[in-house]
């Protein structure tokens, strides 16, 4: 074999070589961008739902509702407090007449396509009793669900109000 033949030998192994190693190097770059694009839309997902029920709490436990003496035929706005998480029992008795649909509809939360539960019981964590309940509770399959517990006072007394967002 002449010299010139095993140079091009060596030259066409060489160019092999580096498209094989070029090609493994592509996919693997393509498969971690795939991985990444995934997680960061899982996160910007995750602080949506996030945001939402912080927002959706806040609002329920925070502010009496639009008008401030609602009721379930001239609701604009539901809250559920008597004054800064103060939880009124009227208003949870008057959340009760209105319709879930109508409710995902007044809270806004309709147009994330969410659904929620709503719980309230006492600050035993270890063995609540469970004051009033309203909403859908997530299912066991549910892709997304959050929950936000917050601190209030209902009768007088501490209470652990629980707001669960879930997505299927």
């Amino acid at each position: 074999m002449s010299l010139i033949n095993k140079k091009a030998q060596v030259v066409a192994m060489d160019l092999t070589l580096a498209v094989a190693v070029f090609a493994v190097i592509s996919v693997l770059m393509i498969t971690l961008w795939s991985i990444y694009q995934n997680r960061l839309q899982d996160n910007i997902n995750n602080g949506q739902i996030l945001n939402v029920a912080f927002t959706f709490s806040d609002y329920l436990i925070s502010n009496p509702g639009k008008p401030t003496n609602w009721n379930s035929s001239n609701v604009i706005g539901i809250g559920l407090a008597s004054q800064d998480r103060f939880i009124s029992e009227s208003k949870l008795n008057n959340l009760s007449n209105i319709s879930y649909n109508k409710t995902k509809s007044l809270f806004q939360i309709n147009m994330y396509n969410y659904d929620y539960y709503l719980l309230l019981s006492n600050y035993n964590l270890t063995n609540p009793t469970i004051y009033y309940a309203y909403g859908l509770p997530a299912p066991n399959n549910a892709k997304k669900v959050i929950k936000l517990r917050r601190y209030v006072i209902y009768n007088n007394d501490t209470a652990t109000f629980e707001v669960t967002l879930w997505k299927n």
